[in-house]
């Protein structure tokens, strides 16, 4: 079932707060750069892929609106029935071998970069690497880390 949008909250306010806990140094940390090419810095943090939600906006769009499961839940772009078409959606932008391989890389050598999610649990950019994370049959490999914007 999907967490709901307090929970998602919730849970990044306390990985955050455990993060804090620890020395700054051993913090990931991520760079981005901002107004006026002033650096911003996010702290990344690794959370359950059941704890975060798919982004429609970051899935392709016309993909999303060219399907007629979307029309019925698009509303609600968050409820359990439309994460399952863009989680669906994800997955078949993909060729069967390049889903395989993206599943085949996490599961042994991890990730390379951090994703992005909102403070409210929503991904930024990392809606591939979730739907592969889900179906890796390790549940200690089903985290992802995310540099909290």
């Amino acid at each position: 079932p999907i967490v709901t949008e307090a929970q998602r909250v919730q849970r990044i306010k306390e990985l955050l707060a455990d993060l804090n806990k620890v020395p700054p140094e051993k913090h990931e940390v991520i760079r981005v750069p901002g107004p006026g090419n002033e650096p911003r810095h996010f702290q990344v943090i690794k959370i359950h892929v059941d704890e975060v939600v798919l982004n429609p906006r970051s899935t392709a769009t016309a993909q999303l609106e060219d399907d007629p499961e979307w029309a019925d839940h698009k509303d609600d772009p968050f409820s359990e029935t439309a994460q399952a078409v863009i989680q669906r959606q994800v997955r078949e932008a993909r060729t069967r071998e390049e889903f395989a391989s993206l599943k085949d890389s996490l599961a042994n050598e991890g990730q390379t970069e951090p994703g992005g999610v909102t403070s409210k649990g929503v991904l930024i950019n990392a809606n591939t690497r979730v739907v592969a994370l889900r179906e890796l049959d390790d549940p200690n490999k089903r985290y992802i880390r995310v540099a909290v914007l």
